[in-house]
This record gives structure tokens, C-alpha cells and sequence, in this order.
């Protein structure tokens, strides 16, 4: 049976593809190098070296969403260049097993040694701005992971005593509507560690309930001054 012809490579893939190697080799601004990635990664997710370049390559290989990379190559022999620099873009299909450790390259590139004194060296990159995008979805998922532990150590507050103390703390502002002040206020409990989060419509009400209390009690002072001017 004969086998199907293989199908060109679309024009766009092509053009894309040397698009590419244009910004490796002229714009630096577009791309980051993979030690620099894993190293700004470690105080984002706590971790050590290995871990952080773990979680990269992960993110890197990702068959649904992988991170766009490329590898710079060239070969040696006896410390000398014997071949053009090479760029691939995407990485060659034996990046699936690049050892870990050889990713955290101190002096920013990575060796495969090939024998006979032969040795392949190779500059990594992941693109600079899907990069930035992931690395600050990981800096807000810490911060939401951090602000829920502690909320979990703090003592709650009674949702009333939170609401006496917020209405100083929140005053409200000049000429702001009752509805707009009240949903502020639920908004800043929903943050709070509350032992019950007040909806708008309770927040509403008891605002309400406080400001009559107040008028009663201001109404009721104003007539004790006057019974003791006119006893």
C-alpha cells in the first residue's frame, strides 16, 4: 500500500519559525534565558533550584499549553568551534529528557558531552512575556494561599463588632449614596476574618438600623437639655 504523501509545512508555521530565530539572535528583550527563568522563579514558589527548574520544564512541555522555548546550539572539540551556532525553534523532541541539574547552569548554557572530546553546547530560552504572565499568576496564587493561612490563625471577629469598628475605620464619604457606602463595607468584610460575611442587603439594613438608632438617640438628648434649662 502506498503511503500518503507527506503534507508542506504551512507557509505561516515557516515564517513564524524564522521570525523567531530573527528575535534569538537580534532582540534579547523577547526571550529569557531558562537559568535567569528558574532563579526568579525560586523566591515565588519557595522552593530550591531543582524544584523551581522542575516546574518550569513541566510548564515548558506541557502537551495542552506549553510554554514557548527555543535552544541555541553549537558544537566543540577540544574547547574549539567546529560547527555554525544553530537555533531551534521549537526545542528538538530529546528535550523531553534534559536532565534537571544541567537546566541551572551557573554560566548560562548547558553541555552534552557526544565522546571523542566532542561536546554540544546549548543556550535555552522561554519567551519573555508568556514567562511574565505565568510567573505573576504564580506570585497571586501565593499571596491569596498566604492571606488564607492567616486568616485561618486569626481569631474571628464578631460580624457586628466588625461592623461598629468599620464604620470608623471606613467613614463614609461626602455625598456617597447609602446603597454605594453599604457595599463598600460588605466588600471590606468580605477580606475580614469575620465569623459571618454580611450580603449588601444585610450591610443595608443595619446601616439603616444604626443611623435611626442615632437619630433617636441625639432626638432624646435634645430634649434632656432642654427639661433641665426648663426644669
Amino acid at each position: 500500500m502506498a503511503q500518503a504523501p507527506l503534507q508542506p509545512t504551512p507557509t505561516w508555521i515557516r515564517e513564524h519559525n524564522r521570525k523567531v530565530l530573527r528575535e534569538l539572535q537580534l532582540d534579547s528583550t523577547k526571550w529569557l534565558s531558562v537559568p535567569r527563568a528558574i532563579r526568579a522563579l525560586v523566591p515565588v514558589l519557595g522552593s530550591a533550584l531543582l524544584q523551581a527548574a522542575a516546574e518550569l520544564h513541566k510548564r515548558m512541555r506541557n502537551p495542552s499549553d506549553a510554554m514557548p522555548a527555543a535552544t541555541r546550539s553549537v558544537r566543540l572539540r577540544d574547547g574549539l568551534q567546529i560547527s555554525h551556532v544553530i537555533t531551534r525553534y521549537p526545542p528538538p523532541a530529546y528535550w523531553d529528557a534534559v536532565p534537571l541539574e544541567s537546566l541551572i547552569a551557573v554560566m548560562g548554557f548547558r553541555e552534552i558531552n557526544e565522546g571523542d572530546g566532542n561536546v554540544l553546547r546549548c543556550w535555552d530560552f522561554v519567551d519573555l512575556q508568556c514567562f511574565n504572565r505565568w510567573l505573576s499568576a504564580l506570585a497571586a496564587q501565593a499571596e491569596q494561599a498566604e492571606q488564607a493561612e492567616q486568616a485561618k490563625q486569626e481569631p474571628l471577629i464578631e460580624s457586628a463588632v466588625w461592623f461598629e469598628e468599620a464604620l470608623v475605620r471606613y467613614p463614609r464619604r461626602r455625598r456617597e449614596k447609602i446603597t454605594h457606602y453599604t457595599k463598600r463595607l460588605s466588600e471590606a468584610m468580605q477580606r475580614a476574618p469575620v465569623t459571618r460575611v454580611w450580603p449588601p442587603d444585610t450591610m443595608r439594613r443595619r446601616y439603616h438600623e444604626r443611623v435611626a438608632q442615632e437619630r433617636k438617640t441625639a432626638q432624646e438628648q435634645r430634649i434632656a437639655r432642654k427639661r433641665r434649662r426648663n426644669p
